[in-house]
């Protein structure tokens, strides 16, 4: 769209690494006591919402670099997410949390993947003319409205979890308690049902 050159894209690159590790290691650690993990998925949604609201009418180049900076700002959800799925899985099976771990790596995968496929399908079919109400016209901007569309669906998923959830991931439910006893097992206790599942193996096997 705006005809970038290398050194225009590197310069864009590091301004998004930049504010990212900002994010990170600053407004993650002050935000999340106070907004909480739903709080803080909240507010990384509707930051991405205004990120790719941005793009569709940005009208130079020039407008890139904050809008990198404020890209880079919507990550601060990531770090939610993992601790919300990672605090509730402690608390179960050890088989039951590395499951629910490697699920979400998996979906996580499979985003990225079919991701930027299916952003290059519809920046395609929309650069074409003939594929809106005026025929000699096309919109490039497409794929950015559709992120708009998915991260709308987003917020209300995020609307419909109960508040226990997040309570109980964070140690402030009534359940707590024996999350934390979950998580705290000893170690002693942990290689006590090693052995006793691998007597059981060994007893199946003869």
């Amino acid at each position: 769209r705006f005809g970038l050159s290398l050194p225009d894209m590197a310069r864009l690159q590091s301004t998004y690494a930049l504010f990212y590790i900002a994010a990170q290691l600053v407004v993650v650690p002050a935000l999340q006591p106070y907004a909480g993990l739903r709080g803080t998925l909240f507010i990384g949604l509707v930051i991405g919402m205004l990120v790719n609201l941005t793009y569709l009418v940005i009208p130079s180049e020039t407008w890139l670099f904050p809008v990198m900076a404020l890209s880079a700002m919507s990550s601060i959800g990531s770090p939610a997410m993992n601790a919300l799925i990672a605090n509730l899985a402690t608390g179960g099976p050890r088989d039951g949390a590395n499951a629910s771990l490697a699920t979400l790596n998996s979906i996580g995968s499979v985003s990225h993947l079919f991701g930027p496929l299916l952003f290059n399908m519809v920046f395609s079919y929309f650069l074409e003319p003939g594929h809106l109400p005026s025929s000699s016209n096309s919109w490039p901007g497409s794929p950015y409205a559709l992120a708009i569309v998915f991260l709308i669906a987003c917020i209300a998923l995020l609307g419909l979890i109960p508040e226990h959830i997040f309570e109980k991931a964070s140690g402030e439910g009534p359940d707590s308690a024996a999350l934390a006893a979950g998580a705290s097992a000893s170690p002693g206790k942990l290689e006590a049902q090693d052995e006793e599942e691998q007597c059981e193996g060994l007893v199946r096997a003869a």
